[in-house]
């Protein structure tokens, strides 16, 4: 239990293995399963780590008590995600991005997973749609999956239950609008959907969203005007709203809650506010057809963001 990335548990079982960023090299031998009726974490992240024949994942599936499978920044590969995965029903954390996962996101891996609170697949290429099952899990919390090729509409959106942060930037190969059934969210507090060739209009129902503090929806084919209903998100202190076809102004119920003394003052990395919109974007300058006297910036903006 001293080794170095070796946690234990009060009877000296091991019940977490960190190794991350630790120069690891070739597979992950199967006799893990050795430890598998106490091993509760396991993270392998930013290693070189990686897999000759899917049969080399076969680990995965032993190690059933799993709370949290952290293998981000690797060179492993499958066909989708690994389908060992199914049978880790206690798993709470996962993180399979920036590997060479590929294919089709299939949906029985996922529909036992009724545990899973925070996924990442960001960085892998499924030139797929989202299975639905995703968006359905329970406990759910933050989904991130960005740039992953993603097709489809977004009408999976509307579907979670209690999702604090969905990231899904970077997919333009994805089409539709932005479904009115994303008020049904009521726990959302940072949505990102920039570069992911949305199109119609922002919905009303975004202003059902009391929770929401961050929103990115850069880059798009948005048109129509700001819903003056966002106005009434007195949490909200980030709206990046640029490139995309919007007319008329920003609506005087979201200049309202543009706060310019504390935007000007604020060190983003020091302070987390509540109650004022901080950074506020879109396309205002002199040769666009909208207009924004409250606006942080027109054109070429920085992403703001703040850790929630």
């Amino acid at each position: 239990c001293e080794w170095y990335g070796i946690t234990c548990d009060s009877k000296h079982n091991i019940e977490m293995i960190d190794l991350a960023d630790n120069g690891l090299k070739g597979t992950v031998p199967y006799e893990i399963k050795l430890i598998s009726k106490q091993l509760l974490v396991l993270k392998l992240g930013q290693n070189e780590l990686t897999n000759e024949e899917p049969e080399d994942l076969a680990w995965i599936a032993e190690l059933t008590n799993l709370r949290g499978l952290t293998i981000q920044e690797n060179d492993f590969k499958a066909d989708g995600v690994p389908t060992q995965i199914k049978g880790l029903v206690n798993l709470q954390v996962l993180d399979l991005s920036k590997n060479h996962f590929h294919g089709t996101l299939h949906t029985s891996p996922f529909k036992s997973l009724r545990k899973l609170k925070y996924l990442s697949l960001s960085g892998n290429r499924f030139d797929s749609h989202l299975p639905r099952t995703i968006a359905k899990l329970p406990l759910l919390e933050a989904l991130y999956i960005q740039d992953v090729h993603l097709k489809g509409d977004f009408e999976f959106l509307g579907l979670f239950k209690k999702a604090l942060e969905v990231w899904m930037d970077d997919n333009p190969k994805m089409e539709g609008s932005i479904p009115t059934t994303i008020g049904d969210v009521e726990t959302l507090e940072s949505l990102s959907i920039s570069n992911c060739n949305v199109t119609g209009i922002i919905p009303s129902e975004i202003g059902q969203l009391k929770s929401l503090k961050q929103v990115w929806l850069t880059d798009n084919s948005i048109v129509g005007k700001v819903p003056t209903q966002i106005g009434e998100l007195t949490d909200l202190y980030i709206l990046q709203l640029e490139s995309n076809a919007m007319t008329g102004s920003m609506p005087t119920e979201v200049c309202n809650i543009w706060n310019e003394t504390v935007a000007d003052s604020l060190n983003f990395q020091d302070i987390t506010p509540a109650g004022h919109l901080l950074a506020l974007s879109s396309d205002c300058d002199d040769n666009d057809d909208f207009e924004c006297s409250c606006c942080s910036c027109c054109k070429d903006c920085p992403t703001v963001g703040i850790d929630l």
